[in-house]
């Protein structure tokens, strides 16, 4: 007699590279927000001090995942464009760059003269 086998079932993610999800958060941001929760609640119930209960709560708003983004990422993203990265601006016009080119021309021109 042969054996039947089961039928198997698999289910795979739509996309196989995103990060592992529980409810609205990454499995990293839930392990954080539950350890703060725990220390944040015991520090409530025997020291009566309230602020690590908030910082918990708006760690938790701040790591909600909608699409692969979540807030905290744009508020990253939007610091480190706007006050950490580095700015490089260049302003000219067209008859500017004509100019800049001749002036390069005329640069490397007197260095070859002059060695």
């Amino acid at each position: 007699m042969q054996k039947k086998e089961a039928n198997t079932i698999y289910i795979y993610p739509d996309n196989l590279k995103q990060k592992a999800t529980m409810w609205l958060w990454k499995l990293s941001d839930l392990t954080i927000i539950g350890v703060a929760a725990l220390i944040s609640i015991l520090m409530l119930v025997k020291l009566g001090f309230f602020p690590p209960v908030v910082i918990t709560a708006v760690y938790a708003f701040l790591s909600i995942q909608f699409d692969g983004a979540s807030v905290k990422d744009f508020l990253k993203y939007a610091i480190r464009y706007f006050v950490t990265g580095q700015k490089y601006y260049e302003w000219r016009t067209e008859a500017d760059g004509n100019y800049s080119k001749n002036r390069k021309k005329k640069a490397l021109a007197r260095t070859a003269r002059n060695p």
